[in-house]
């Protein structure tokens, strides 16, 4: 070993495994075809596959399933132009909060599963080591982690598709999740809730679709502000969740009175700073050609 390079990692038969053919697949009549698979492997069809294939990989699970995932380059269908502009208030309680006022709630997909994820843990540590029995409680527990994350990332998807669908321009907080997962009495709930997904969703889709994404600075203290008259409070716990301004009287629900400030907040400083300029905003083509994207689909 010359020490060129990092030492090597240790790669675990039991980890995902995959590889990727670059060319010469093709799908007919619900089976895939790759070189020295001529007769071909059965598969069920996810959707119906638009576009060039550019390459299929071919992947093994954890819980020993197996995927077959086709990237294809297709045109862009760009979504109708409107002048809605929101601002999104990230949490626990409420996954999202609109500024005009729309909340969707947090599934809690670890959560409801957690007791069933107990019992399998500890059906897993009790197998004798090496036995059939042993790998088939992992092959349980792993199942089980999939459901979760798969429960998680489906709402994901639809909370983020609903929102760049219905408004133009989205602002965001840039929030400190590793700092959030410090927390001991917060961490598990941060970690389900997945707030660096959401937000990860919503700035490619932004991109894709041509709609602009705003992020204001993890600073601003947009739950301790009043939206009506920009007062800003001392303390307000995170057990608070309504408070009215001691100075206009205003009542206000916490999350969506922190959204209406990200939205304002974010008007102000898109003049001063630029912010929004190039993220989220989909270049245009230089030769007149239609913009492409790259989807990748799932067997």
């Amino acid at each position: 070993f010359s020490k060129r390079a990092k030492l090597p990692k240790f790669h675990s038969r039991r980890d995902k495994q995959s590889f990727t053919v670059p060319q010469f697949v093709e799908v007919k009549e619900n089976k895939i075809h790759f070189p020295k698979f001529n007769e071909g492997i059965k598969v069920k069809l996810h959707r119906t596959i638009n576009g060039n294939i550019r390459h299929a990989t071919l992947t093994m699970n954890k819980a020993g399933q197996y995927f077959v995932s086709i990237l294809v380059e297709k045109e862009i269908k760009p979504l109708k132009k409107n002048k809605n502009k929101v601002g999104i208030d990230l949490g626990i309680t409420s996954l999202a909060t609109l500024s005009n006022g729309k909340k969707y709630k947090n599934i809690r997909s670890y959560k409801n599963l957690e007791i069933r994820l107990r019992m399998l843990n500890k059906e897993h540590s009790r197998r004798k080591k090496g036995s059939k029995n042993k790998e088939k409680s992992r092959k349980r527990l792993a199942k089980l982690h999939l459901k979760i994350a798969n429960i998680r990332n489906d709402y994901l998807h639809k909370v983020s598709r609903q929102i760049i669908n219905e408004n133009q321009v989205i602002c965001l907080e840039d929030l400190n999740v590793s700092g959030m997962m410090k927390n001991r009495c917060l961490s598990k709930s941060v970690a389900d809730v997945s707030m660096s997904e959401f937000v990860r969703q919503i700035e490619y889709k932004a991109n894709w679709y041509g709609r602009t994404v705003i992020k204001v600075g993890r600073w601003f203290p947009s739950s301790k502000t009043c939206s009506k008259c920009n007062f800003v409070v001392e303390s307000l716990p995170l057990s608070i969740r309504s408070w009215e301004c001691p100075k206009c009287k205003i009542k206000h629900d916490r999350d969506t009175n922190a959204a209406i400030n990200i939205l304002n907040e974010a008007k102000r400083t898109v003049g001063t700073t630029g912010i929004a300029c190039g993220l989220g905003v989909r270049p245009e083509s230089n030769q007149g050609q239609p913009r492409a994207k790259q989807e990748a689909h799932s067997l």
